[in-house]
C-alpha cells in the first residue's frame, strides 16, 4: 500500500525505537527519511522509549512507548501504521493479548501488541525489518505469523 502525497497524509511508526537498539534506531532513519522524501507534507508520529532523542534526531512527533492510549490514538488518526524494528526479536510471552498489551510489554510482545491493535482499529499497517527468533515461544510465533498475514501490503 502507498500513501497518497496529501497534506493529510499521515502515518505512525512503531518499533523499537529510543530504546539503544542500533537496528531500530536505523530502521527508524531509513523510515522518516525515506517517507520525506515521497511526501513532504506527511504528518509522522513515532512510537518512541527516549522520545526526547527521537524528536531531536529526527524532527518528528512522538508518543510515549509505554502508553497504549496515545499509541492507539495515534494510529487512529493515521493513514498507514508501520510497524518496524531492525533486530531479531524474541517474545517471552505467548502472545496472549493481555501479556502483548501490558505495561511490561517489550520486544516481539510490544510489537504484537501494536499490530493487534492497528487490526482493532482497523487501521492498514505493514512491517518492515520485523525478524522473529528462536527464543519466542510458539504461542508468540504463531501470533506473529498471524500478524504478518494480517499486513494490508
Amino acid at each position: 500500500m502507498v500513501m497518497q502525497s496529501t497534506p493529510a497524509s499521515s502515518g505512525a511508526l512503531a518499533g523499537s525505537f529510543g530504546q539503544g537498539d542500533l537496528g531500530g534506531e536505523a530502521v527508524a532513519d531509513a523510515l522518516v527519511v525515506g517517507l520525506r522524501e515521497r511526501l513532504p507534507d506527511a504528518r509522522l508520529r513515532l512510537v518512541a522509549g527516549d522520545e526526547e532523542a527521537i524528536r531531536s534526531r529526527l524532527q518528528a512527533e512522538t508518543v510515549p512507548a509505554s502508553d497504549w492510549a496515545q499509541i492507539a490514538e495515534a494510529m487512529r488518526a493515521a493513514d498507514l501504521v508501520v510497524l518496524a524494528d531492525g533486530t531479531l526479536t524474541c517474545g517471552s510471552s505467548e502472545g496472549d493479548a493481555e501479556s502483548v498489551l501490558g505495561p511490561e510489554a517489550s520486544g516481539t510482545d510490544r510489537l504484537l501488541g501494536a499490530s493487534l491493535l492497528a487490526a482493532l482499529l482497523r487501521r492498514p499497517f505493514a512491517m518492515a525489518g520485523i525478524g522473529v527468533g528462536p527464543g519466542a515461544g510458539p504461542g508468540a510465533r504463531s501470533a506473529m505469523k498471524d500478524a504478518h498475514r494480517g499486513t494490508s501490503t
